[in-house]
C-alpha cells in the first residue's frame, strides 16, 4: 500500500470485506456466545463492565483520546503525520521519512480497532459476522463531520469524537422516532457528502490543499 502508493481507503475498504467474507464462510454465519466463565472473567469486566455506573468503555475512550492527543500535537511524530497528510513531497523535502509515518499509522489504526474490537465483545459477549457492518461509512462520515480531511493534513481527535457523538445520536433519535432504518443510511450518506464538501471548502478558504 505504502511503496505501491495505493488508496489507503480503497486497500482497507478491500481488506475489510475480504476478511468479513472469509469471516462469514469460516464461522458458517452463526453466533458465538461467551461462556459464563468468559463472562465472569476480570478482563471482560475491566474493559466490559461498569464503573460508578457508567460503561467502562467511556473511561477507556477518555484515557485513549487524551494518550492520542498529546501524540498528534506534542510529540514530533504528530507534527510529521500531519505534515505527511498535508503534502507529503514537502515533507519529504524537510527530511521526513514519509512511508515510516504513514506505516506506523497504519499500525496504529490497526492496534485501536482491534482494542475497539475487544471493548465491544465484552460489553456485549457474542460475535457474528454481521456485528459492526456499516460501521466503517459512520467512522469516515463522524470523522469528516468532526473536521478531518480526507486527503489528510487537517484533524482533531475531539472533533472525531465530537462526530462521533453526532452521528450516534442522531441514529438513536431516529429509532425513538420509529423511523426505518434506511432512513439511517440515508443520513449518513448525504451527510458524509455534505461535510466533505463543506470541508474542502473551508480548507481552501484557510490556505490548505484539499
Amino acid at each position: 500500500m505504502v511503496k505501491g502508493e495505493l488508496p489507503s481507503m480503497i486497500v482497507t475498504l478491500g481488506g475489510l470485506f475480504t476478511a468479513r467474507g472469509i469471516i462469514y464462510v469460516w464461522t458458517g454465519g452463526s453466533v458465538h456466545n461467551f461462556s459464563p466463565a468468559a463472562r465472569a472473567h476480570p478482563m471482560t469486566r475491566l474493559f466490559g463492565g461498569e464503573l460508578f455506573g457508567i460503561d467502562a468503555a467511556i473511561f477507556w475512550l477518555i484515557a485513549v483520546a487524551t494518550i492520542l492527543s498529546l501524540l498528534l500535537w506534542a510529540t514530533p511524530f504528530g507534527n510529521r503525520l500531519l505534515a505527511t497528510g498535508g503534502s507529503r513531497e514537502s515533507a519529504e523535502s524537510r527530511g521526513v521519512r514519509t512511508d515510516r509515518i504513514k506505516i506506523a499509522a497504519f499500525i496504529l489504526c490497526a492496534l485501536l480497532a482491534g482494542f475497539a474490537g475487544i471493548l465491544t465483545l465484552c460489553h456485549q459477549p457474542q460475535t457474528h459476522v454481521t456485528l459492526g457492518e456499516n460501521m466503517e461509512l459512520e467512522a469516515i462520515a463522524a470523522a469528516v463531520i468532526g473536521g478531518c480531511l480526507l486527503t489528510g493534513g487537517r484533524g482533531s481527535i475531539l472533533g472525531a469524537i465530537l462526530g462521533a457523538l453526532i452521528v450516534v445520536s442522531f441514529r438513536y433519535e431516529l429509532i425513538a422516532l420509529g423511523a426505518p432504518s434506511s432512513w439511517y443510511i440515508t443520513f449518513i450518506g448525504a451527510v458524509l457528502i455534505v461535510a466533505v464538501i463543506f470541508n474542502q471548502k473551508l480548507a481552501r478558504f484557510l490556505g490548505h490543499s484539499a
